[in-house]
């Protein structure tokens, strides 16, 4: 695969005059509307790049104006042709005295700007519009007013990740660049943004494709055990090892090894790992004959390492090794038009051929079953946990709403969302919940308290989950580690999980309880919120 950067798009003379030219030639960022909800949920993430707003056109909002094409290749525009919608102009976007501004033109139209009923007008400053303004037109559709980049490089695979933003094409380029070599890529990014995903893309896409793929969470791993379960051990090395045993390095041979959670590596280990990647070679515990490797090596953190290297907790040398090329992941909130994307896609792995045929491509309904109310919420929030908190939000809606005639997020699953970014003038009125409701009850953890992960013991691991009313993602913010870290301790330990009771036991612990759920679910170690889509699941 070359690693060669892309020639941009050719651009036709309309579109370099509207197009503003930065110093050097370079086409910045132009305003656009990317679909985020409609009654055919296939039309998902479709956009309307508005290049004539910089000509001083106007953009009308209506159900024939403006036209919206999909991102992929010889897709042809189209209006929103919703017939719920009127003909008549709703809203228009024009530039006026320099800012974007959008005008009501139907009185009597529902028009929302990021959950407040627009008046008369309101213009958007670069800020804004670099973070995304969610417009609901009509209770019907709902559309994200942002910026995009003028010119689309030639359109990369898409290596098995969703979304069609700009910051993931830029992140699938670098990808394929990084795939092309035999570099040691450090791969960062906020909790939830998909960094494992991006490590397993890398080595789909590489020449190591035919080897191995082994991925290990150093924040799982015991201080005691780290050095063996990474380089292994001989047989008698230490109480326990009653046979010899290969570490993730040899089982990686030929092929890579990604080792998420970096920053949790036991400093003790660090000078032999560092050792590793110089020599090519492994010691196991306990024996003195080193064996030659050849492991292509992805790391993975969302911990600062360079702060982690100046507290003397993460080795220099380490960090230049493993970081030989480093890749960025874009929190949620940098690619907020995919939030479309990534719900329709999350409820198709959820819903069988016949549910997935109701929600792309039945006809027009009265009444949606995914409401633009709900999308322009799930817009709004602030998703601190990234996709995968979106992921398991989305999992959690159909669960509860498979046969119900329409979406609704409940009280529990909007104050799990967090306040909607925006001044609070916007939040007011919106039905976002408070500031002050986070994505979980917990209160900040102290930090003396805070271990790393590989050193938490059971004890404290089912303390703070009991604290927390078994809600993981509340324990891992209590323990300050990782939600990742935590599942992966809750398997190793062998904790029971909602999903691992059976209905009998469900069954006697309500009878004992006499219905009470709470109870139940305290008495069963779980969270309430676990145990009712355990039941569900379950039929009871």
């Amino acid at each position: 695969m070359s690693s060669r950067p892309n020639a941009p798009d050719r651009l036709d003379e309309k579109t370099r005059q509207a197009a503003p030219l930065a110093a050097g030639g370079v086409i910045e960022r132009v305003p656009a509307l990317t679909l985020l909800g409609h009654a055919q949920a296939a039309r998902t993430g479709e956009r309307a790049t508005l290049l004539g707003l910089r000509a001083g056109e106007a953009v009308s909002l209506s159900r024939t104006e403006p036209s919206f094409s999909a991102l992929s290749a010889g897709a042809s525009p189209r209006p929103l042709a919703d017939p719920f919608l009127s003909r008549h102009t709703a809203a228009s976007l024009a530039m006026r005295d320099g800012a974007l501004e959008l005008h009501r033109d139907l009185p009597d139209v529902t028009l929302r700007v990021d959950g407040v009923e627009l008046g008369a007008a309101r213009s958007f400053n670069d800020d804004e519009l670099e973070r995304g303004v969610v417009i609901e037109l009509a209770d019907r559709v709902v559309l994200l007013l942002h910026t995009v980049d003028a010119i689309r490089g030639r359109r990369q695979p898409s290596f098995d990740l969703v979304g069609e933003s700009d910051a993931m094409q830029r992140l699938r380029k670098d990808l394929a660049r990084a795939a092309a070599t035999e570099l040691r890529v450090l791969v960062r990014g906020a909790t939830g943004t998909g960094k494992e995903l991006v490590a397993r893309a890398i080595h789909k896409a590489s020449a190591r494709a035919s080897g191995p793929y082994e991925a290990v969470n150093m924040g799982a791993i015991q201080a005691s055990l780290s050095a063996s379960a990474l380089f292994g051990h001989v047989r008698g090395a230490f109480s326990g090892a009653v046979a010899d045993q290969d570490g993730h390095f040899v089982a990686a041979d030929k092929g890579t090894l990604f080792l998420d959670e970096i920053g949790d590596t036991d400093p003790a280990v660090q000078a032999s790992m560092l050792r590793t990647l110089e020599t090519r070679e492994v010691v196991r515990v306990g024996d003195r004959r080193p064996r030659k490797v050849d492991v292509r090596l992805i790391s993975a953190t969302d911990a600062d390492l360079e702060a982690e290297v100046a507290a003397g907790r993460f080795r220099e040398p380490l960090l230049h090794r493993i970081g030989e090329l480093t890749l960025r992941v874009p929190a949620l909130a940098e690619r907020r038009d995919d939030i479309g994307r990534l719900v329709v896609h999350f409820m198709r792995e959820m819903l069988d051929a016949e549910e997935q045929a109701r929600l792309l491509d039945g006809e027009i309904q009265d009444t949606p079953w995914l409401s633009a109310s709900v999308l322009a919420t799930l817009a709004r929030a602030p998703w601190t946990g990234n996709v995968r908190q979106l992921r398991n939000v989305v999992r959690q809606l159909v669960v509860l709403g498979r046969e119900e005639p329409t979406l609704t997020l409940g009280a529990d699953l909007l104050a799990s969302l967090g306040p909607s970014p925006g001044p609070k003038a916007e939040r007011e009125g919106s039905g976002a919940p408070d500031p002050e409701v986070g994505a979980s009850a917990a209160a900040p953890s102290d930090p003396k308290r805070v271990k790393r992960p590989q050193d938490l013991t059971e004890e404290d691991l089912v303390a703070a989950l009991e604290q927390t009313g078994w809600r993981r993602g509340a324990a891992a913010d209590l323990l300050g580690i990782a939600r990742s870290s935590l599942y992966a301790l809750i398997a190793a330990k062998g904790i029971v999980r909602a999903n691992d009771l059976e209905a009998a036991q469900i069954e006697s612990s309500l009878a004992k309880h006499r219905g009470d759920l709470a109870a139940a679910a305290r008495e069963l170690k779980v969270s309430e919120h676990g145990l009712k889509l355990r039941m569900q699941a379950l039929g009871l």
